[in-house]
């Protein structure tokens, strides 16, 4: 594994992006689109799904080493990574946030689809564990078990989807971090966030085109996690557009991700910082 990883570490500095995009889709090392449905349940019976018992087991299994590393090693979707493998771009609008909303208080972050803790940890890393947060993880039933037994601290809890409101939390920002694409109803969980406390939203990983309109397609994921899902790829002015009836965007960026080719066109994955221009709604901390 090791060899692997210092190998194409060596690709990545010798050959032009292309070459290297193009060796890691032979390699089965990136995710590849297919189709453009009309509905989620005929994308839905046009994959496979994945092994969510196995991926799920990846994923504790890795958390735990990391948590366990000495030195210190770090975690993204199951993998494991000797050196820090930061968001910039996150990392930096997440200050600002927490300097913005004043820096006596902890900052109180609620993290859609975010597994056990990967951008905490990265956040808690970068910052040296010196900005005082409350990290809530929303995600699906098994994780968030997963998380109640094992990964819980006084800074990081678990709920499930299904139980959050909007209004429960208090929350000062929301994460939403290359999930929104595979959900159902992506623009039911935006306007349901017009409830919530949040005076920011950030957006980081989330496939966006240029097209008038958003693309539902068949995403076939990479050898390490296998299996294939429904995915959307979003229009971006559509989305900026709904997102601008309640919020303002103050900084956007090239996020983490190779470009996907489907038969429209071709998208990118984009992160986005919003602040609230609408009266706050919801609980007031």
């Amino acid at each position: 594994m090791m060899l692997k990883r210092r190998t194409f570490h060596l690709l990545n500095r010798i050959l032009p992006p292309i070459a290297v995009a193009m060796l890691q889709r032979v390699l089965g090392n990136t995710n590849v689109f297919k189709g453009d449905y009309d509905t989620w349940e005929a994308a839905r019976s046009d994959s496979e799904g994945y092994d969510s018992e196995r991926l799920l087991r990846k994923i504790i299994d890795a958390n735990r080493e990391v948590i366990n590393a000495d030195p210190v090693r770090f975690e993204r979707d199951s993998v494991i990574f000797d050196t820090p493998q930061p968001l910039p771009f996150l990392n930096s609008y997440l200050l600002l946030a927490h300097l913005l909303n004043g820096r006596e208080r902890a900052l109180r972050v609620l993290d859609f689809g975010g597994s056990l803790g990967t951008v905490y940890r990265q956040f808690k890393y970068v910052t040296r564990g010196l900005v005082p947060v409350e990290w809530i993880i929303v995600e699906q039933p098994e994780i968030v078990a997963a998380g109640n037994d094992e990964f819980t601290t006084e800074e990081l809890s678990f709920i499930e989807s299904k139980a959050w409101l909007p209004s429960q939390l208090g929350e000062d920002v929301v994460l939403i971090s290359s999930v929104l694409e595979i959900i159902d109803r992506p623009m039911e969980l935006i306007s349901r966030l017009r409830e919530s406390s949040a005076k920011y939203l950030l957006l980081d990983r989330t496939p966006m085109w240029r097209g008038d309109r958003d693309v539902l397609t068949v995403c076939m994921a990479a050898k390490r996690i296998s299996g294939s899902y429904p995915c959307w790829l979003f229009s971006e002015r559509k989305l900026r557009d709904l997102l601008a009836a309640d919020w303002e965007l103050v900084g956007e960026w090239d996020a983490l991700g190779a470009p996907i080719s489907f038969a429209s066109g071709t998208a990118t994955y984009k992160g986005q910082f919003w602040r609230r221009t609408t009266a706050l709604r919801g609980v007031n901390r």
